[in-house]
């Protein structure tokens, strides 16, 4: 059976984690640029952080990896 990763983003004040609720079967999420330019709202400390430098992946026990984002090739 293939990981799920939740696709998580660390707030740099805090240092919390935050759960963006995008979910992938592998890194191709981070590498793929879609995260260049985003952002979240982060409830810890109530600022915007960016994917691109406080991004990561977590194994995501709950998930079954169907219907899980992908890059179109």
């Amino acid at each position: 059976m293939a990981l799920a990763y939740k696709v998580m983003v660390r707030c740099p004040e805090t240092g919390r984690r935050i759960d963006s609720g995008i979910r992938t079967s592998g890194r191709e999420a981070i590498n793929s640029g879609l995260f260049q330019s985003g952002t979240i709202s982060c409830p810890h400390c109530g600022h915007l952080h960016s994917f691109e430098s406080n991004s990561f992946l977590d194994v995501d026990r709950a998930s079954s990896v169907t219907g899980l984002w992908r890059p179109n090739r």
